[in-house]
């Protein structure tokens, strides 16, 4: 569904997949015309919210990064990312 906006949930504690998700952005650009961004689940692994940093501040924020960690709000909040969907409520 190329109309469809993509996001990459980044859930490390379910995948195991612990790499910078500023390497698979700049990948996806390449490939995924419809990549939207990513679901943040692993903040709080490295890289983690510096990570996340780097993708929000790409291009004047070209991807949106949404946060997945309920406790990692105001953390999150203070690299930039703007909307969340956590366990128990969505924000934006």
């Amino acid at each position: 569904a190329p109309g469809i906006p993509c996001y990459y949930y980044h859930i490390p504690s379910a995948t195991a997949v612990e790499f910078a998700m500023y390497d698979l952005m700049l990948a996806m650009e390449k490939t995924t015309p419809n990549f939207a961004g990513f679901k943040y689940t692993g903040l709080y692994t490295y890289p983690g919210l510096a990570d996340a940093s780097r993708i929000v501040a790409y291009k004047g924020g070209k991807y949106e990064v949404l946060g997945g960690r309920e406790e990692l709000m105001l953390e999150s909040m203070a690299v930039g990312i703007e909307a969340f969907v956590g366990s128990n409520f969505n924000f934006a």
